[in-house]
């Protein structure tokens, strides 16, 4: 028996060290380009799976003071935005435009991480651009 837990344990840690759990995003995009109204700066962050598609997104845009959510893929995650350390939006399995409102100029940190769906542990996989209001 204690054989069979050593080998659990081995197994265990083999497919961690090589990333076979699942749970994380293996690839991840961002990208910053000027407002439609070339006051502020507009940024998007994306997740990719391991075979490359994407499994959420998140995007700031300053125009109109947007932030919007995907959560594209079915896997048990979810997609969280955070601006400024101080607002946290939760998304699984949808799309949700939040129409926020911030002065002209304004720093705008934006972060998207991964969450587990149903609120356990911590959210993970986390990127943070800086957009302009």
């Amino acid at each position: 028996m204690r054989k069979i837990a050593q080998m659990a344990l081995v197994g265990a840690l083999a497919a961690a060290s090589l990333g076979l759990t699942g749970g994380t995003a293996s690839a991840l995009e961002s990208d910053c380009w000027p407002s439609q109204d070339d006051n502020g700066t507009d940024c998007r962050i994306l997740h990719q799976d391991s075979k490359g598609y994407y499994i959420d997104s998140v995007q700031f845009n300053s125009y109109g003071e947007h932030l919007q959510e995907w959560d594209y893929a079915t896997n048990g995650e979810g997609v969280m935005a955070d601006i400024n350390d101080d607002r946290y939006y939760w998304l699984v399995g949808d799309y949700y435009d939040w129409n926020l409102s911030y002065d002209e100029g304004s720093q705008i940190w934006l972060t998207s991480c991964q969450f587990k769906a149903g609120g356990t542990g911590s959210p993970y996989d986390c990127y943070t651009r800086l957009a302009i209001a």
